[in-house]
């Protein structure tokens, strides 16, 4: 579906949710799903000092556990990016409301830098291992 944004007197409204894509109409991205062939996951979990990991978990989420998880993956065919390497680590934390919630790096180049670490929501999921 094509649409003008222009009327000749400025922007024409339109609705933000229609845009699938950024920018519109020539995304930057392929839509998902990516396929990603031949990927290695090393996934490792363990235990940490309370006080490291509550060092890198900003207010007001807080620790729940001293398990860290950490993920290294390596793609050796992902669709659009090639050969790919990140890596990304996970500590359960309590949101103030106490729902369970794993605060989560985001996805780093392994060999790059990467962005700061955003909280995701897990329910669930911070159980530690019986």
């Amino acid at each position: 579906m094509s649409r003008s944004f222009s009327n000749g007197r400025g922007m024409t409204p339109f609705d933000p949710l229609d845009i699938a894509s950024t920018p519109s109409g020539a995304p930057l991205v392929p839509p998902l799903a990516i396929r990603l062939r031949r990927t290695e996951i090393l996934t490792i979990v363990y235990r940490t000092s309370r006080a490291a990991a509550a060092s890198l978990i900003p207010q007001p989420p807080r620790l729940a556990s001293d398990l860290c998880v950490l993920h290294v993956y390596h793609m050796h065919d992902a669709e659009w990016f090639g050969v790919y390497c990140e890596s990304a680590w996970q500590i359960p934390v309590l949101l103030p409301d106490g729902t369970d919630a794993v605060y989560a790096s985001r996805p780093r180049p392994c060999a790059g830098s990467g962005a700061p670490p955003a909280a995701v929501s897990s329910p669930g999921s911070c159980q530690a291992p019986t």
